[in-house]
């Protein structure tokens, strides 16, 4: 994943046109955590999200208009049918391999 713009909402300074490996897990708790990388950066307890019907879901873009697209590139996606532990998310990002 590149990042061509300074910040996200987690206040990470992200540097331009590097290659950068982010996760997002959901634990049974609710507890949300956000890795960059292969190391936590922040967890919060959050909850689950609210169940919202919606007729497209998107990659790199919001559902709401004001929002800007992604300005980068998605090389892979993961979507896990259960809790991905930290050491897995460190394998996931120790699996990529510079081109």
């Amino acid at each position: 994943m590149v990042w061509t713009y300074y910040t996200n909402g987690w206040k990470v300074p992200v540097a331009d046109n590097i290659w950068r490996h982010a996760a997002w897990t959901i634990d049974a708790k609710g507890t949300w955590t956000f890795y960059l990388n292969g190391v936590k950066v922040t967890s919060a307890l959050m909850g689950y999200p609210d169940y919202v019907a919606r007729q497209y879901n998107y990659l790199g873009r919001s559902g709401w208009d004001n929002d800007p697209y992604f300005n980068g590139a998605i090389d892979e996606f993961y979507v896990f049918d259960y809790f991905v532990t930290p050491a897995q998310v460190l394998e996931l990002y120790n699996q990529y391999t510079p081109l």
